[in-house]
């Protein structure tokens, strides 16, 4: 029976090395235990084809089962997550392969290893892993066409061609429905956690984590403009949290503030017709939160704005998200939204020197925008340095940073700066999120990093409402104009604790170049593809069709569908034209034959060759000496080893035309 077909030969090695290429992605990322396990298993399946040790037996098998679940156990214990879940499925696919023997078992387990390889894009999305991930199921499946493929000389790649024929007609139907299909949003979401710890802001910090944050080189989001050309460097503030609570020593953002219901509804947004707009383009947090520039405003529904123009989505990022977002530049104000009693609160304990400071310039009646502006000075006039080496304050972080250290990165000014405002009775809060960015290669977007965190402030007043202040940029104005590379350049402490960042050595053109082009790749992949929504859809189909409209896809939809079917009609009639090409040697019995139909002696319906043949030497008696050597080698040519046939009828073909010509002179010279 064919189920019981032994798998072996070049189909089991197919088959290992399509178990090999669709493991090891995720074999690096496993624990070295079960990253052990699965190799061993790999290497008992290959002794077990060399003939070093038998299949395993009932127990044997009992007992792989039961070590490999205790070693699950021990690396996981209780935690569940994507991560584990797939730890789990490689194990299983593991064990499976151990207990493949027959080809019908073989089925089973490249379905398995197809399925493995579509798990890796719940962790990477990126346009190399996406070719990595695609090449090893183009693996799985030609070792799937191979259990179909006779295990003959040759046998391995008689498919090929057939099976990429196969691949090309299937991709331009995908492109189709990819492009013009329309994009729906999930119909349910969950939370797809992998474990994993990410990079980002969080929504309690100390000062000193700010700093910590920026000595990592990872992305955090890419932004793309409109217009084509990048708004001015100093206008790069994106804001994330709003941190309006603080104890003496951490800053929490108030429960209202983290809250996705204040959203503005449409008496409270301005008319968006001629608004300049961005797309973001952010990475995975495992958060809620999302980043943009004061005054943005979002018509869809997730991500939604709140009424202090914070970015909030439904669910955590557990995936790269694109969003748009509309925005006003020209606005100096924040948002126009009342100020709460939070942004006067201070602990009931630390900072009297700061309070102390501030009473004294009320006391003299410095209110208003000049006690700001008495505040801004007061940075810019002191001894104050700007640091990612920041000491360490215990006793009372205000006091000690204001008055004694004057060392600190931007999370010491600002949190320093709202202590002061609200200290004279000024509502203030400290904002967190980034500052700057690095412009892609050809400038068409920006790249903002970890290392681009940064905290100021936002102060309220009556006449200007919110209004942003950074204390920083009296410090370390090339923090805000150059980045911070610059501003930190003279302690070396940029990237200090990151030793193999491609950003450290951008001083070499060629990895500057490197780094920025794969990340244009990169970027390009994840917006067009991985990010391809539904606002996405809308603006290519407007750049070609114009209005976008019911009337306009059937139309698009008919041409290119037309145009397929016309192509694969085509291509199939061209492809059957090109198998049924005659040989040199059956074109000339053709030309043979309509010569001695012309004369009465045409081929019956069917004749075989040497019937025919043999009646026309009857009819022709001066022709048969020529008819039967001209049979001979026609046959010698066609029916002898398959290989050496093309070499054969090259060396034969001059015989047969010299035969043929003598055929055609004999039968010229007799009648029948």
């Amino acid at each position: 029976m064919t189920d019981k077909v032994l798998l072996q030969g070049q189909k089991l090695y197919w088959m290992l090395g399509a178990f090999a290429v669709s493991l090891l992605p995720h074999l690096v990322a496993l624990p070295g235990s079960i990253a052990l396990l699965v190799g061993a298993m790999l290497l008992y399946r290959l002794m077990i084809q060399w003939g070093k040790v038998p299949f395993p037996g009932k127990v044997l098998k009992a007992v792989m089962v039961l070590m490999s679940a205790a070693l699950f156990f021990l690396e996981y214990r209780y935690l569940y997550t994507i991560e584990t879940a797939v730890s789990f499925f490689v194990i299983f696919t593991a064990l499976k392969l151990i207990e493949v023997r027959f080809e019908r078992d073989c089925y089973l387990l490249i379905c398995l290893l197809i399925y493995l390889n579509a798990t890796k894009f719940l962790f990477e999305q990126g346009i190399l892993w996406t070719m990595g991930q695609s090449g090893a199921i183009l693996i799985c499946l030609f070792a799937l066409l191979q259990l179909n493929v006779a295990s003959t000389s040759g046998g391995a790649f008689r498919g090929i061609a057939q099976f990429f024929r196969l691949m090309l007609i299937c991709v331009p139907l995908v492109l189709v429905v990819f492009v013009f299909f329309p994009r729906f949003g999930p119909l349910w979401q969950f939370n797809l956690d992998t474990g994993k710890p990410q990079t980002g802001i969080t929504d309690a910090f100390s000062p000193g984590d700010i700093a910590e944050l920026s000595q990592s080189s990872a992305r955090a989001f890419r932004v793309a403009f409109s217009a084509g050309s990048l708004p001015d460097r100093s206008q790069w503030y994106w804001r994330g949290l709003i941190f309006d609570e603080f104890d003496g020593r951490l800053w929490r953002q108030s429960w209202h503030l983290g809250s996705t219901a204040l959203r503005l509804d449409g008496s409270q947004m301005p008319s968006l017709d001629g608004l300049p707009f961005y797309t973001v383009m952010i990475e995975p947090t495992q958060q809620r939160w999302g980043f943009a520039l004061a005054n943005s405003y979002a018509t869809s529904a997730d991500p939604s704005v709140s009424r202090d123009g914070l970015i909030r989505f439904q669910n955590p990022l557990d995936q790269p998200r694109q969003y748009r977002l509309f925005w006003q530049p020209e606005v100096p104000e924040v948002r126009a939204s009342p100020h709460n009693v939070s942004d006067l609160q201070l602990p009931p304990r630390g900072g009297e020197m700061a309070r102390q400071w501030a009473q004294e310039r009320v006391a003299r009646g410095i209110k208003g925008m000049d006690y700001i502006k008495d505040v801004m000075a007061f940075f810019a006039s002191e001894s104050f340095f700007y640091t990612l080496r920041p000491p360490r304050m215990p006793r009372d972080v205000i006091d000690e940073f204001l008055f004694e250290q004057q060392r600190g990165f931007c999370s010491h000014y600002a949190g320093g700066m709202v202590f002061l405002l609200r200290a004279a009775g000024i509502p203030a809060r400290l904002v967190g999120g980034y500052q700057g960015g690095e412009p892609s290669a050809d400038g068409s977007y920006l790249i903002v990093h970890q290392y681009d965190a940064h905290a100021w402030v936002e102060a309220w007043l009556p006449e200007t409402g919110w209004r942003r202040y950074d204390p920083t940029a009296e410090v370390a104005p090339s923090r805000i104009l150059d980045g911070l590379e610059r501003a930190v350049q003279s302690e070396g402490s940029f990237l200090e604790n990151t030793l193999f960042a491609a950003r450290k050595f951008d001083g070499f053109a060629a990895v500057r170049w490197l780094r920025l082009t794969l990340d244009e790749i990169n970027y390009g992949w994840q917006r067009w593809v991985v990010g391809y929504n539904s606002e996405t859809q809308t603006d290519l189909l407007k750049d070609y069709l114009g209005e976008v409209s019911a009337k306009n896809l059937a139309f698009a939809m008919l041409v290119l569908g037309g145009g397929m079917v016309a192509g694969m009609i085509l291509a199939a009639l061209w492809l059957g034209r090109q198998g049924k090409t005659l040989s040199p040697s059956l074109r000339l019995f053709l030309r043979l034959e309509r010569q001695l139909a012309k004369r009465g002696l045409g081929r019956e319906p069917g004749e075989t060759l040497r019937a025919f043949v043999g009646r026309a030497a009857a009819a022709y008696p001066g022709a048969s000496e020529a008819l039967t050597q001209f049979l001979k080698r026609l046959e010698f040519v066609h029916y002898a080893a398959v290989k050496d046939r093309p070499l054969r009828e090259k060396q034969e073909m001059p015989a047969l035309r010299k035969q043929v010509r003598e055929v055609l002179r004999s039968i010229a010279a007799e009648r029948p």
